[in-house]
């Protein structure tokens, strides 16, 4: 079993290849032994020696150059039979990274600003980077870290060597089929890098993923992917409104709402621009005629939950799911999102806003009922993250759902998200949230990168 410690990094000017154990570390060695050191994908051999002061490991000069350490800094140490780990070292990649000083990801550095602070509660070497910092011939990447020098936080950049660990941050479908991004991918997986999170879902690919699964089918409503007129009719019949939406669709865009009100004719709402619209048919076949034959897009229909309302305004909610560092499921976080007037979806840029999921379960249920309808949504988001991880290749960290629940208290899933968006995360009531699943995405990563026992402790 490893022994897992966590303290500083530090580098001394000794020109012999030697490493400085603290007491705890060296417990399992003889001074003088020669041991494995490894900090991402690099190794090098060194001779351990006794470290007085108890809150360090410090390499001599060989050593630190051999593993392309980037600067003194608090890190997990990992020490199984002769081999000592350091780190982990996590990389987040993305898109859009350049050499500046003060916005090295351009309009989204705050974003990963925050994600790099996670570091501050759990030691580790955590950085960003784009596909063209990647030195495939020395296994080594420019690294952008976020320091901190007398109080303030800084950027840095550091050559480092392939990571343990990458979270996949790429920002849209766009860049994520560009061949810089795929080849980037590939490289690093070849090289024995674990990639978590990687690429966009496809509705319908998650959806046929899950749907024969016995555990999962209680929270999927009915869907059909390409329907033909004839589907969408037994489908509207049956549940009198459903949605059609774009197969590889994001944002709500696209989403049409079509539903059927006896004796008054059909009815669609969609966004069109900045604006909501209603158009009125007098049969079915003319609201097919317009939807399918116009459009070139390919879309899923699915049957329409009557969603809980708030002022005649529907609601529905974001939830997060993240893995800690023992590989389980955890509800994090929960938003709820109100439609804006007349809007097809409650997303912000169609007039929608968060809410607090509290007050809104309250006003709709009741306190008492409340924990009962969020613990029923919990079960739901944790069996529906199982199921999709269960039934898709790769690693994954951190899930987002797009969740309704009905009038009754039950949930339903109408997408779920590899990369969600985190615009939820600014509402008030979401401060706690927002830190707790930045942390568990690096608490992942220890986890992948086998940095992890039921007890760390720190020297």
């Amino acid at each position: 079993m490893a022994k897992l410690t966590i303290g500083w990094i530090k580098k001394s000017q000794q020109t012999q290849p030697r490493i400085f154990l603290c007491p705890e570390l060296l417990s399992g060695l003889k001074n003088g032994q020669t041991i494995t050191v490894q900090y991402g994908q690099m190794r090098t051999k060194a001779k351990a020696a006794r470290l007085k002061r108890t809150n360090n490991v410090v390499l001599s000069a060989p050593v630190w150059k051999a593993l392309s350490l980037p600067c003194a800094h608090p890190v997990h140490f990992s020490l199984k039979e002769n081999q000592l780990s350091i780190g982990p070292l996590v990389g987040i990649l993305t898109t859009g990274v350049q050499r500046s000083p003060h916005f090295p990801v351009g309009a989204r550095t705050g974003l990963f600003k925050r994600f790099l602070a996670s570091q501050a509660q759990i030691p580790s070497s955590y950085f960003v980077f784009g596909p063209n910092d990647i030195d495939d011939n020395n296994k080594k990447i420019r690294a952008t870290f976020l320091r901190k020098d007398k109080g303030i936080h800084v950027w840095q950049q550091f050559v480092v060597p392939f990571p343990n660990v990458v979270f996949d941050r790429v920002p849209n479908r766009t860049a994520e089929n560009r061949p810089a991004v795929q080849k980037a991918r590939r490289i690093l997986e070849q090289s024995g890098v674990r990639i978590f999170n990687p690429g966009f879902f496809n509705k319908w690919t998650i959806h046929r993923s899950i749907q024969d699964r016995q555990e999962a089918q209680p929270f999927i409503p009915e869907t059909l992917f390409d329907p033909t007129p004839l589907q969408i009719t037994y489908l509207l019949e049956k549940h009198r409104m459903i949605y059609l939406k774009p197969a590889n669709g994001s944002l709500g865009l696209g989403i049409l709402k079509l539903y059927h009100v006896p004796g008054q004719g059909f009815f669609i709402r969609y966004r069109q621009g900045n604006e909501n619209k209603l158009k009125k048919f007098p049969d079915l076949a003319s609201v097919l005629n317009h939807i399918l034959n116009r459009s070139s897009v390919t879309y899923i229909a699915q049957q329409g939950i009557r969603l809980l309302k708030l002022k005649d305004r529907q609601i529905d909610f974001r939830v997060h799911t993240n893995k800690n560092r023992h590989d389980n499921w955890n509800m994090t976080a929960v938003a709820a999102k109100i439609a804006g007037k007349d809007s097809v979806t409650t997303h912000m840029r169609t007039g929608g806003k968060v809410l607090s999921y509290k007050d809104v379960l309250d006003r709709c249920f009741g306190p008492a009922e409340r924990e009962k309808v969020l613990q029923q949504l919990e079960n739901a988001v944790l069996t529906l993250s199982s199921a999709i991880e269960d039934s898709l290749p790769g690693h994954f960290g951190e899930f987002g759902f797009d969740i309704g629940i009905d009038e009754h208290g039950h949930p339903w899933m109408f997408e779920a998200n590899s990369k969600p968006g985190r615009h939820v995360f600014l509402h008030s009531s979401m401060k706690k949230s927002e830190q707790m699943t930045r942390n568990l995405i690096l608490d992942y990563a220890l986890y992948l990168s086998e940095f992890t026992t039921k007890d760390v402790t720190s020297s």
